[in-house]
């Protein structure tokens, strides 16, 4: 693109001349370079990271370490093994069947939940949605759990729930882009 004040190219959709700073079209004779008080308060704001997000990332990774990554693991180690005269190959055939199916759903998941957290920690919009949903699991898991062990589904309630608090926080929801609606 030419620029008719000094006849100067520019690379295509430029808005001002790379030499005279010239506007290039008719909209570009509006910009004004600077920034309004509200939008640099708000970029500053969005320039750190809440600490709620650190807290959750956290939780994300603990879940993971200790929800699908354990629960795989006993499936291994509780197989049946091959006897000495061989009569029960089918319970140990089976033995692996159930521990590959184990692998086969309970690790993607936790790869999941660590690719949600990475992206909670390293603030992509996507993140918000889910790691919200791997936290409301979370806390349908733990109030399950109370029926069987009454300690270990206060402990995961607690952890959760505060987890929930944080990640449903305006300035988090912000810090996402998934602005607060009506606050």
């Amino acid at each position: 693109m030419r620029c008719p004040a000094c006849a100067g190219d520019n690379p295509d959709g430029a808005a001002l001349c790379g030499a005279c700073d010239q506007p290039l079209t008719a909209y570009s004779g509006q910009l004004t370079g600077e920034v309004s008080a509200v939008s640099a308060e708000r970029a500053a704001r969005l320039d750190t990271r809440p600490p709620g997000v650190k807290y959750v990332a956290g939780v994300c990774v603990l879940a993971a370490l200790f929800g699908p990554f354990a629960a795989a693991l006993p499936s291994f180690g509780a197989r049946e093994t091959l006897r000495e005269d061989q009569l029960n190959y089918i319970g140990a055939a089976f033995g692996v069947v159930g521990a590959a199916l184990a692998l086969a759903v309970l690790l993607p998941l936790g790869i999941a939940m660590l690719v949600a957290a990475w992206g909670a920690w390293s603030q992509k919009s996507w993140a918000w949605p889910a790691v919200a949903a791997i936290v409301a699991l979370g806390i349908i898991s733990a109030l399950l759990t109370l029926r069987e062990d009454v300690l270990q589904g206060l402990v995961r309630a607690a952890l959760f729930g505060g987890a929930a608090w944080l990640w449903l926080r305006p300035e988090v929801r912000d810090w996402f882009g998934w602005e607060a609606r009506g606050a």
